[in-house]
């Protein structure tokens, strides 16, 4: 009786399926976490661009004495100088003294609302033509004098 050595046709078919399988699930894994990954870096950078603006906007809006809202955003200080927050492009910018500072990028919409010395601040941001976060804060200004 001879031994024979080596593998059926069929024992080949069936292994090479099994790999696919295996290496198809590990590109589509692979896949799947390089662009969630990316999503989560966009958010994220949105996430600071709207926490560096509130800052922003919240240290100078609560020592205005009055402000104006619309499209851009007008403080008058105590000592009747102005600060006006405009968005330029999808750079949010803050003007004081002649001196321009941009505090937000990526920054696509910027609307601005005072209710009762309430400031009510809806940006909206986009990065790399994705990812699109919208979000709304407020700001009480000082009390009137």
């Amino acid at each position: 009786m001879k031994t024979r050595n080596g593998f059926t046709l069929i024992e080949l078919l069936m292994a090479m399926a099994v790999a696919g399988l295996l290496i198809g699930g590990l590109v589509s894994v692979f896949f799947h976490i390089s662009v969630t990954s990316g999503q989560s870096a966009d958010m994220l950078a949105i996430s600071r661009e709207f926490q560096n603006v509130g800052h922003s906007i919240n240290r100078d809006g609560q020592m205005a004495k009055s402000a104006t809202g619309g499209s851009q955003l007008v403080l008058t200080m105590p000592d009747s100088s102005t600060i006006t927050y405009t968005l330029t492009g999808t750079q949010l910018q803050r003007l004081a003294d002649g001196l321009s500072t941009p505090v937000g990028n990526h920054i696509t919409g910027a609307t601005f609302a005072i209710n009762d010395r309430t400031i009510n601040v809806t940006l909206t941001a986009t990065v790399n033509g994705g990812a699109i976060e919208e979000d709304t804060f407020q700001v009480r200004m000082r009390p009137a004098e």
